[in-house]
């Protein structure tokens, strides 16, 4: 099955980088922190991807093109990069399924339970909320990556 994956992540019909630059508006990262994402993505070849933190789904969408990816978040936008036209063009086959609710509570904790490939937990954007989701979430991945776990302005508090 990794196979499949491959193959269809080196099948992009553009670059990383067109992908990255696409979809980073529809995200809190930079570009240079999404395009090391997808390129560790690529690499990995993950079936199944789970995301904790979707605001707008830039992430969700770029990691779609590597694998099926169930992503959680409070609010789910009205406006997701994985529903844009110009996105399905690219990743016709992408699959993201969004999952409303609060990723601390057991209630969304039973809906997503399972092993994932690729976990990446980019929630709240505090410490404590990173450690939550890592204690909860953590576990069901063979590769955990995490961003923005020290709030968005931690470097002028520095």
């Amino acid at each position: 099955m990794a196979d499949t994956h491959t193959k269809k992540s080196q099948m992009l019909p553009v670059g990383l980088e067109s992908l990255v630059d696409m979809l980073t508006p529809y995200m809190l990262q930079t570009a240079q922190e999404a395009l090391w994402l997808a390129q560790r993505a690529q690499a990995l070849s993950p079936a199944r991807i789970l995301e904790i933190g979707t605001w707008r789904g830039g992430t969700a969408a770029l990691l779609a093109a590597f694998g099926r990816v169930v992503t959680v978040d409070r609010e789910i936008q009205p406006v997701l990069a994985w529903e844009l036209p110009e996105y399905r063009a690219l990743c016709p086959n992408a699959v993201v399924e969004a999952v409303g609710g609060d990723a601390g509570t057991l209630e969304v904790f039973g809906q997503v339970l399972g092993e994932y490939d690729l976990v990446f937990i980019d929630g709240d954007h505090d410490l404590r909320s990173a450690l939550r989701d890592w204690g909860l979430y953590g576990q069901m991945g063979r590769v955990v990556a995490l961003h923005g776990i020290a709030g968005y302005n931690y470097l002028s508090r520095l």
